[in-house]
């Protein structure tokens, strides 16, 4: 066995532990009532036995393994000297896990208040296929424990008796629905116990770290979810139009896991780096893991890691959004900064900014933060220096107790490199937008919460530039950031946090996605293309007053079809118009539409043989519009099929009987959809959206048929 159990009286332990500890093996203090299986207890195992003899004893009815022996007791009586041997003398569980090593085992299951034997049962065999089952876990939810340990025994096949386990609580049976689920997606809660790998994990430890779960890698593991609303003050960290994880919630991540590793402390952060920024799309989620090393000289690093939530490829690559070094109290080599002279600060201001002044301006430049993240009540800065009063909601007042450094407090220190950022020739703030990039050391002395009145005490933040580089806009800057009290002591230090200018100056139009800083949207006007565009090669397609052949319109109720059929006519050509309906039916010329059902195969078949007779082989188009009669569905409720046959069904049956029927020279189709493709800011028309869908898989698969796709405005 990897480990033993010394017992016995103080000095003579304690003489063991040093001569151990000379050997370089190590040793753990257990904490319990008396020192069992030792001479110590030997003035009470007299009176112990007397006791024991009282009970009455049975033989076992089922093999049980002696902790004494570490054999199975099959005849001998577990009687009063059997338990008085016990108390005195060595367990051997070793030897016991051995016998049960070499039974046929399906699981192990411990009753108690505890996991504490399945841990050393797994080290004394950790190539024992069995299940390992716990009954309950100390600091797990007891219910749902035994729920977990229940259903895993239910699905490694055991018989379960039902009608037992509801004894206790009046129930009725459910009968569940005959027809399949849809496939929504119901996401869990931060709070849920399951992992990203479908396992249980630990209780949630801290609002962004979530929960630790099992690894087989060293050091620890936690997992939670980031969504855009999850926790909510993230919905008011928006950056260029998308919500971003701000980097001072990797600085409480870091923060938290140090007192996970470490245990409670005035921990450090060294070498923060940020890599790579998590964006949290609506209506979606972030899987995020915080990978921890081992502690070693009391030091570990610390990582950041996301995938979204949707996934379902297990080779999926995860980001790495930060990498950092936690450091334990004791290893910090550096003294606290000394106190900062706010007054003297304040004698040297050359600018001051309200508190709306300055959000504009930092709104102006992309960072568009909501009421949770306006925490400065003003800006005033001299050429180097920046001072801001803090001002926070009453909803994150009441969350500072659960965190070290709340991400909006911390966040407010970032805010205040606004002030320390070189000004531009004409005293104006710099028109860039700059992101933290890194902070070589993190360190906070003390809790930040309310008083005893229910306020918060007067804080502020003030940052001093440490970079050479004083010309205007540079690409990157660093400075020290400190929240410090109304004394000017520091709370909190952001030694060598650095900045770095990302995208393009404001004065352009807006761009609302940070992966675009480098692009414009521009609409312009072009001509449509002509027939000489069309034979030179710079276009591939031309328009033409003269046409000829036939062409086939699926028309819709609107009238834009009538109106595309018009235009060929007097342009030479032939249309035949083609409305849905609920049987087949030929017109006897082309001024009425023919009727078909959208959905029939055959009434393809038939239309395309049938309806051009042989002028078929000389078709020269075929322009579906039915899907041009969908509107826009209101409301969860609106089944798919209101709209499917016009759109996504009928053009499938298009598709495949024009890939089938004998043309001499396959006739292009058109796809005209209306709104179904946003522009700007506007929202698109979904039940149209999917005939785009199949007419480019159709492009792809059958190319002889030139599918296009047009996408009308409103008009």
């Amino acid at each position: 066995p990897e480990n033993n159990v010394i017992s016995g009286e103080i000095d003579a332990v304690d003489e063991v532990i040093e001569a151990f500890a000379k050997k370089g093996i190590g040793t753990q203090k257990l904490s319990v009532s008396h020192a069992f299986h030792s001479p110590l207890m030997d003035p009470i195992l007299n009176e112990f036995e007397a006791f024991a003899s009282s009970l009455s004893y049975d033989r076992p009815r089922i093999p049980i393994v002696s902790n004494r022996t570490g054999k199975i007791v099959e005849t001998a009586l577990f009687d009063a000297a059997y338990w008085r041997d016990h108390l005195r003398n060595a367990v051997e569980f070793a030897d016991g896990m051995e016998t049960l090593a070499g039974e046929e085992l399906h699981a192990l299951i411990e009753i108690g208040p505890a996991a504490n034997l399945l841990g050393m049962g797994r080290r004394c065999q950790p190539d024992l296929d069995v299940a390992w089952i716990p009954s309950l876990r100390k600091g797990r939810d007891d219910w749902e424990t035994l729920m977990t340990s229940l259903a895993e025994m239910y699905l490694l096949g055991w018989k379960i008796d039902w009608k037992g386990f509801d004894a206790a609580w009046t129930t009725h049976g459910v009968s569940l629905p005959n027809y399949p689920f849809e496939g929504h997606h119901c996401w869990f809660d931060e709070g849920k116990s399951t992992s990203s790998f479908g396992g249980t994990r630990g209780p949630k430890l801290h609002p962004l770290l979530g929960s630790r779960i099992p690894t087989a890698l060293q050091g620890s593991l936690l997992e939670t979810r980031f969504s855009a609303d999850s926790p909510k003050y993230l919905q008011d960290h928006v950056v260029q139009g998308s919500v971003v994880v701000p980097g001072a919630a990797y600085v409480e991540q870091c923060l938290a896991a140090a007192n996970v590793i470490f245990g409670d402390g005035t921990h450090a952060i060294e070498n923060l780096s940020i890599q790579q920024a998590m964006f949290l799309p609506p209506e979606s989620h972030r899987v995020v893991q915080v990978a921890a090393s081992p502690e070693s000289n009391g030091r570990s690093m610390v990582e950041t890691f996301s995938v979204p939530g949707d996934t379902e490829n297990p080779n999926t690559r995860w980001n790495l959004h930060i990498s950092a070094q936690i450091v334990h109290q004791e290893a910090i080599d550096t003294p606290p900064h000394q106190a900062i002279n706010l007054a003297a600060v304040a004698e040297g201001f050359i600018d001051r900014k309200s508190h709306e002044e300055f959000y504009d301006l930092m709104a102006a430049r992309g960072l568009r933060y909501g009421p949770h993240f306006q925490v400065l009540g003003k800006m005033e800065r001299t050429p180097s220096e920046a001072i801001a009063p803090i001002q926070l909601a009453d909803s994150v007042l009441k969350e500072l107790d659960k965190y070290i450094l709340h991400p909006v407090l911390g966040d407010a220190l970032f805010q205040t490199f606004g002030g320390v950022v070189p000004l531009e020739e004409s005293g104006e703030y710099s028109p860039y937008t700059y992101m933290p990039v890194g902070v070589r050391q993190i360190r906070v002395h003390r809790p930040v919460g309310a008083n005893e009145s229910g306020q918060l005490p007067p804080l502020f933040a003030y940052a001093i530039r440490t970079s050479d580089d004083h010309s205007p806009s540079p690409e990157s800057v660093q400075a020290n950031v400190f929240l410090v009290d109304a004394d000017g002591t520091p709370i909190v230090e952001l030694i060598g946090a650095s900045v770095a200018r990302v995208g393009r100056p404001i004065g352009g139009a807006e761009v609302e996605d940070i992966h675009d800083w480098l692009y414009k949207i521009e609409w312009r006007e072009t001509p449509l293309p002509t027939a000489a565009a069309a034979e030179s090669g710079d276009a591939d397609a031309a328009i033409s007053s003269k046409l000829s052949g036939h062409f086939l319109v699926l028309a819709d109720e609107s009238g834009f079809a009538q109106q595309v059929a018009n235009s060929i006519k007097e342009a030479g050509g032939r249309a035949t118009l083609v409305r849905p309906g609920e049987t087949f039916k030929l017109s006897d010329n082309d001024s009425a539409p023919h009727l078909m059902r959208p959905t029939a195969s055959e009434d393809f078949a038939k239309l395309l043989g049938d309806a051009f007779g042989a002028e078929a082989p000389t078709c020269q188009g075929m322009i579906h519009c039915w899907g041009l009669d969908v509107d826009q569905p209101e409301g969860d409720d609106v089944p798919w099929s209101n709209f499917r046959d016009l759109t996504c069904a009928s053009a499938i049956r298009l598709i495949q009987q024009a890939s089938r029927f004998a043309f001499k020279q396959p006739p292009p189709i058109w796809f005209v959809t209306r709104n179904a493709q946003p522009v700007a800011n506007g929202a698109p028309r979904v039940g149209q959206t999917p005939l785009w869908g199949i007419g480019r898989v159709a492009a792809l698969e059958h190319p002889e048929l030139k599918c296009r796709l047009v996408d009308l405005d409103g008009n």
